[in-house]
């Protein structure tokens, strides 16, 4: 089953796409034509592919079962007010494609689309971004308690609070790789030891696991060994502008890529 991708002059994209087909698609609609549910013409025009962690088997959709969000750009001189309907003849191009059904938002997709006379394709392998957003509106909390800690000189609860931001953040950035028990229980030392193996393959600043580590140190002293514990306010000030930039990446990291 060949189907003609748009942009097709990338050789890499087309390949990708080729493969999508026939890894999950042509299947699916061989399938659905040997059981009667689609005649021999038929002809695709919208195709979803859901990625659940939780499940044993993908969900594939096809045509009027895909609900997609996606960024349009449309044709010079065509405007539209929101909830307007667009039609096929007045899109330019199509970008970012993404699940509408709140349900699929934190799993990950394959979208196709099919506008004129070729197909475009959207895909994000991130997971659980709802649930991480959580974790980072938590973690600018921790933050902002940290930020009072540092101009007052509570050096206790200025590392305390500035760990909690940390491994918060931290956190949601780990959630984006799919791992049914890590999303339903993790320790600190769980998160320490996943971040340690995935902090390289998720390409995030070596800078960002010394701290981190420094932080839980820190920590360890400031509240259960070490009632007169102090640091160097320029060690603080550090440590604070690294704890920003996580929380910097981490909501880069879950935003819709447009």
């Amino acid at each position: 089953m060949v189907l003609p991708i748009a942009h097709d002059n990338d050789d890499f994209s087309k390949t990708l796409f080729q493969n999508i087909i026939n890894l999950y698609i042509a299947p699916e609609i061989e399938r659905r034509k040997e059981q009667g549910k689609i005649s021999e013409n038929f002809v695709l025009v919208k195709a979803q592919v859901i990625f659940n962690p939780d499940k044993k088997e993908n969900t594939v959709r096809i045509n009027d079962e895909v609900l997609t969000n996606a960024y349009i750009k449309l044709k010079n001189g065509i405007s539209k007010e929101k909830g307007d309907p667009i039609f096929e003849n007045e899109v330019e191009d199509i970008g970012v494609m993404y699940p509408a059904k709140e349900e699929d938002q934190d799993l990950g997709h394959i979208t196709i689309v099919k506008i004129k006379d070729y197909y475009h394709m959207s895909f994000d392998f991130r997971y659980n971004k709802r649930l991480s957003s959580k974790y980072i509106k938590n973690a600018k909390e921790f933050l902002e308690n940290a930020e009072y800690d540092l101009t007052t000189a509570k050096w206790a609860p200025f590392i305390d609070n500035l760990f909690s931001a940390s491994e918060l953040a931290i956190k949601s950035i780990l959630l984006t790789i799919p791992d049914p028990k890590f999303k339903k229980k993790s320790s600190h030392k769980e998160i320490e030891q996943k971040y340690s193996i995935f902090h390289k393959s998720l390409r995030l600043d070596p800078g960002y696991q010394e701290c981190f580590t420094t932080l839980s140190r820190l920590r360890s002293r400031a509240r259960y060994s070490d009632p007169d514990f102090k640091i160097a306010k320029e060690d603080a000030e550090k440590y604070l502008e690294i704890v920003k930039k996580i929380i910097t990446e981490a909501e880069q990291r879950i935003a819709i890529r447009k």
